[in-house]
C-alpha cells in the first residue's frame, strides 16, 4: 500500500473518530461473515459503525484525535466501534447481548471522556442509565419531593380550612355569632 493512500485512511478514520464521544475497541479473530453482517445491522440500527483498519494506521489515527494509549489494545484482528451521542454506551450494551450468543468477539477495551477503559470498563457501562433515563429519574425525584411537600402543607391546612368551614356552617344553622 503506497504512503498517499496509507495517509488518506489515516484521514478518513480521523474524521470518522473525531466525530465520536468515545470507541470500543474489539477483537474478532473466528468472526463468520454473517455474523459481521448480523453485528454491523445491530450497530447501524442505533447509528454506531464498525471499522477495520490496519493497526497501525489505527493507531496513528487515534493519537491525532487524542485517544492516546490504544495502541495496546490493538495485536491481532480488532475493530473500532463508535458512535455519537453516547455511543460507546449504546456500543457497550449491544455488545453485552451479541457477545452472549457470539463467543468470537472480545472486548479489548476503549477510550471515552479522556480515560482509557479496560474490558470490564465497557462492561460496566452497558448496564448504566442512558443520559434520557437518567433525566426521567431525575424529574421523577424531583416530581415525588414535590408532591410530599404539596401533601404535607395541605394536611395541616386542609383540617384548618375544614374547621373554618364547619364552624361558617354551624353559625349559618344557628343564626348565632362568632364567639
Amino acid at each position: 500500500m503506497s504512503r498517499v493512500i496509507k495517509n488518506y485512511m489515516v484521514e478518513e478514520l480521523v474524521t470518522k473518530l473525531s466525530d465520536s464521544d468515545g470507541i470500543v475497541i474489539v477483537s474478532f479473530e473466528g468472526f463468520t461473515v454473517e455474523a459481521s453482517e448480523q453485528f454491523r445491522g445491530l450497530l447501524a440500527e442505533q447509528e454506531l459503525s464498525m471499522t477495520v483498519v490496519k493497526n497501525s494506521l489505527a493507531e496513528k489515527a487515534c493519537e491525532q484525535v487524542g485517544f492516546g494509549g490504544v495502541g495496546d489494545l490493538m495485536s491481532g484482528q480488532v475493530a473500532f466501534l463508535y458512535g455519537r451521542n453516547e455511543g460507546v454506551i449504546s456500543v457497550s450494551r449491544i455488545l453485552k447481548d451479541f457477545t452472549k450468543k457470539n463467543k468470537h468477539v472480545t472486548v479489548r477495551g476503549g477510550f471515552m471522556d479522556g480515560t482509557l477503559l479496560e474490558p470490564k470498563d465497557v462492561a460496566a457501562l452497558a448496564d448504566m442509565p442512558t443520559r434520557l433515563e437518567m433525566i426521567a429519574q431525575v424529574v421523577g425525584q424531583i416530581q415525588s419531593a414535590g408532591g410530599n411537600l404539596v401533601a404535607a402543607l395541605n394536611g395541616p391546612g386542609g383540617r384548618i380550612a375544614g374547621a373554618i368551614k364547619q364552624r361558617a356552617e354551624d353559625l349559618e344553622k344557628g343564626g348565632g355569632e362568632a364567639a
